[in-house]
């Protein structure tokens, strides 16, 4: 099936204890094993260069809440688009804690 992926690179540099680096591939592991869609999938993960995680996910059109956030302006979010938002949250949450 042919799809859009997204591949985003994180610094590891900046992670320099052996237990962060752990919780850091655990959390990969959980958004690999969580399908919800509220849960930004991830397909597959690898390292390259050594200190450099490389992510590829889902493509998500439109962008992320932060970037709906600054385009809602001074003016604020909708009620109705924040409530909406809030429960698609929670239950991302809720699947989590299962």
């Amino acid at each position: 099936r042919n799809c859009y992926v997204a591949v985003k690179q994180l610094a590891r540099k900046g992670i320099r204890e052996a237990a962060q680096q752990e919780d850091l591939m655990r959390e990969v592991s959980m958004m690999r094993a969580c399908p919800h869609e509220n849960i930004l999938r991830v397909f597959e993960s690898f390292q390259d260069p050594p200190d450099q995680l490389c992510l590829v996910t889902e493509y998500c059109d439109g962008g992320d809440f932060g970037d709906k956030v600054k385009e809602s302006g001074p003016a604020g979010m909708r009620e109705p688009i924040v409530g909406l938002w809030i429960r698609q949250m929670l239950s991302a949450v809720q699947i989590l804690h299962v």
